[in-house]
């Protein structure tokens, strides 16, 4: 069968330089009948109203650029760039489009043929030149995490990786895991410091680099002896589980903080006893639902919490909306309109707090959330005041 017959009409006749993919992805994007099913589905669609900024829009628009019938401009890749990788539209999907993979291999084509965005390319020279996304001095992971650190044990095989944002924008969130872990007794080790994840590398198509970062990294967990990671972030755990085995099939096995807690309150290592009197709902991390499939661990340890009423918002587990939090540079404005939704439905039910379970989702939520009066938590924070390792939960 070919393209043409997949297609209703013909090819577009090629005036541009033709875009270049993986073979499968190319297919992928010709499987697409443009039924219209992600429309119900796209965070960014629903945000814009712009037909070409939702899933079978991105796909019409890639077919042109494979078949060079369209030359790249700012709007093409505002559009190509727009798309938060939250993986609903896949659920939505008749056809079953891998449409994640298929963004993958257009960035990566985009960052070869240098039409990455300057503000990608700051990230990535971050990364690559000082070893995290935020451009800080490494001396701060020491700064935060070095007393702990003092205190552990010099080897485990069981590693606490805290990743960029959980350690330079909430590092309060990271270090209430940190304590509820050693309250539970279980044995792991920190590094002196951390290289980040590079997943970020990987979203935005710089390929060669993100396999870089991640054979640096896979060679320090094994120089260590790591058999087990426990992240305090999904999007981490969700690289060194499925994108790293790409690199290397030996690499360690990752779990999010979320798991691990759920396991030691069910082995009762860990006590919920200090009530907390507030409505209370949950916003579904993309990394640890979508991508993990982990949906009834946060669930479960909320519900421990006595004195808590927990409420679902609308769109919620396999449906959740995404935060917006891996396009917001550049594009904030359009974040704080994805964020500005899981807000608005969370005041509507009347929750006083919204839990989430990924440092970024966390910071969109916080950046935005103070506008109804919502406080807005990491689950390990609320369980470490509930287990009594913290004082406060603020």
């Amino acid at each position: 069968m070919t393209k043409e017959n997949v297609v209703s009409g013909t090819m577009l006749p090629q005036r541009f330089e033709k875009m270049i993919i993986s073979e499968d992805s190319e297919t992928e994007t010709y499987r697409c009948v443009r039924c219209g099913f992600c429309r119900f589905a796209c965070p960014i669609f629903d945000a814009t109203k712009v037909a070409t900024f939702n899933c079978r829009g991105r796909i019409m628009v890639e077919r042109a650029l494979i078949e060079g019938g369209l030359p790249i401009d700012q709007r093409v890749l505002d559009l190509l760039y727009t798309c938060t990788l939250c993986k609903l539209c896949e659920t939505h999907c008749p056809a079953k489009i891998k449409v994640t993979d298929v963004m993958h291999h257009v960035r990566e084509w985009l960052a070869e043929q240098e039409h990455a965005l300057d503000e990608h390319k700051a990230i990535a020279s971050n990364i690559l030149e000082i070893g995290n996304t935020h451009a800080q001095d490494p001396a701060i992971f020491k700064e935060v995490f070095g007393e702990i650190i003092a205190a552990l044990p010099k080897e485990s095989s069981t590693l606490y990786y805290a990743g960029c944002v959980g350690t330079i924008d909430y590092p309060e969130n990271s270090l209430a895991g940190i304590k509820l872990l050693k309250e539970a007794g279980e044995e792991f080790i920190m590094l002196d410091s951390e290289y980040c994840c590079g997943g970020y590398l990987n979203w935005l198509g710089f390929t060669k680099d993100f396999k870089k970062e991640a054979e640096k990294n896979i060679e320090i967990f094994k120089s260590r002896g790591i058999e087990t990671i426990i992240t305090a972030c999904p999007m981490c755990a969700s690289v060194f589980n499925n994108d790293y085995k790409e690199v290397s099939e030996d690499m360690p096995k990752a779990y999010h903080i979320t798991e691990v807690l759920e396991r030691l309150v069910d082995e009762g290592k860990i006590k919920l006893t200090r009530p907390l009197e507030a409505k209370v709902t949950f916003k579904d991390p993309c990394h640890l639902g979508r991508y993990a499939q982990v949906y009834d661990a946060p669930r479960k340890l909320i519900e421990s919490i006595p004195d808590v009423e927990f409420v679902e918002l609308p769109e919620t587990m396999g449906e959740a909306r995404c935060c917006g939090g891996p396009i917001r540079v550049p594009y904030t404005a359009l974040r704080n309109d994805l964020t500005d939704e899981i807000v608005r439905d969370a005041a509507k039910l009347g929750a006083q707090f919204v839990v989430t379970s990924c440092p970024t989702c966390h910071h969109s939520l916080s950046m935005r959330a103070y506008r109804e009066r919502i406080r807005v938590l990491e689950l390990p924070r609320l369980v470490a005041y509930s287990a009594g390792v913290v004082d406060s939960y603020r």
